[in-house]
Formats: C-alpha cells, sequence, structure tokens
C-alpha cells in the first residue's frame, strides 16, 4: 500500500517546503515523487517521519524535479539510502549546477539529466553503481574512455 501525501490533503515539509506528492510505503521506505517547479533548493535527507514511522528515501521518481527551472541545490545526506534516481527526474533543471550522488547509490535512469545546461560536476561515491540511462551514458562517455574504467569506478565527473 502506498500512502500519499501532498496536494490539499496534509502537505509535507519535507526539504524545507511542500512537495505535491511523497510516496510512503509498508515496508519503511519513501520515494520523492513530485516536487513544485518553483522550488530553488533542496536537501534530501536519510529519514523522514511521519505519523511516529521513520521512512527511508530510497528513491527520487521519474519527472520528480522535471522542469524546476529556478533548482540551483540539490544537497543528499551523506548518510543517504538513496538508491535510485529515475527518468528524466532532473531533467530541464536549467541552472543546477552540481550534484553529488551517495555511496548506496545503483541506478540512474534515462535523461536524469536532459537540459540541465547548468550542470557541471557530478560526484558519484557509489561503489555500486550498476545502471545509467542510454542519454546520460554520453555524459558520462569522455570520463570513461579517458580512464578505460568501469561505471563501478566513477567517483567524479566534470562534463566537458
Amino acid at each position: 500500500d502506498i500512502i500519499q501525501i501532498g496536494g490539499e490533503t496534509g502537505k509535507s515539509k519535507l526539504l524545507g517546503r511542500a512537495l505535491e506528492r511523497l510516496e510512503l510505503y509498508e515496508d519503511g521506505t519513501a520515494v520523492i515523487a513530485d516536487v513544485p517547479t518553483n522550488v530553488t533548493s533542496v536537501k534530501i535527507p536519510t529519514y523522514l517521519e511521519y505519523n511516529g514511522q521513520q521512512y527511508k528515501v530510497t528513491e527520487i521518481s521519474s519527472k520528480a524535479f522535471y522542469n524546476c527551472k529556478v533548482l540551483k541545490t540539490v544537497t543528499i545526506s551523506s548518510s543517504a539510502k538513496l538508491t535510485n534516481i529515475g527518468n528524466q527526474s532532473f531533467a530541464k533543471c536549467v541552472k543546477l549546477t552540481a550534484i553529488t550522488l551517495p555511496k548506496k547509490f545503483t541506478s540512474l535512469g534515462t535523461q536524469a539529466f536532459l537540459n540541465c545546461k547548468a550542470l557541471k560536476k557530478i560526484t558519484v561515491k557509489s561503489t555500486v553503481l550498476s545502471s545509467v540511462g542510454k542519454n546520460d551514458m554520453k555524459f558520462f562517455k569522455h570520463y570513461l574512455e579517458e580512464r578505460k574504467s568501469k561505471v563501478e569506478e566513477i567517483s567524479s565527473i566534470t562534463r566537458p
């Protein structure tokens, strides 16, 4: 079962402002599903609490931050349990400049950073990254070719 928080019924104060939709699951995980397009800065915590229960934030769903044209900063907790960023999650976030993916991160969706024109640096702390969306592979390609590395070895990528 999914508990959806947001809209007119019960706005969440996660990330310092209301979310349009947040999905909470019985297994104790949470998915950031929809964020208002006028958000300028977000902090993604390791856990959030709702009705006295803790939920670990494991995923940013497809298009969660889509078209957030004024979003400049995304801070992911260093102890985050975030494992997945969905397809086009940050697409059209034209002012986003950098992002750091945590240690347990495994999957980056297709076009996750499509048209993020200001994005110059992605730091990948993960040792278990196993999937990168096909269009985002172009973004990583120069790094992989220069180092003749596998995706698992990425620690920091700077856009050419």
